[in-house]
């Protein structure tokens, strides 16, 4: 799984996936992920380029969200999906 993360200005950090999220996907984001919850203002996370997303990559999101304190309605779909 490769992560690249940009910071904005704003302390927004974006962060693109590329890969499986799997079970070892998740092991090699999961430290950085919890870094970038405690030290941004918010999180972007683009899954455009995940091909597989487990239980544990979304276990990796949702701490991620939870130490931010967002609630779910923080977690939007791009618009770029369309009807999808």
């Amino acid at each position: 799984m490769d992560m690249t993360v940009s910071q904005a200005d704003d302390g927004v950090s974006r962060v693109v996936l590329d890969g499986r999220f799997d079970i070892h996907g998740a092991q090699q984001v999961d430290a950085r992920f919890g870094e970038l919850a405690e030290s941004s203002k918010a999180l972007i996370v683009d899954l455009a380029k995940v091909s597989f997303l487990a239980s544990l990559g979304v276990r990796t999101l949702m701490l991620s969200a939870k130490t931010r304190g967002f609630t779910p309605t923080s977690i939007q779909r791009p618009a770029r999906c369309g009807n999808a």
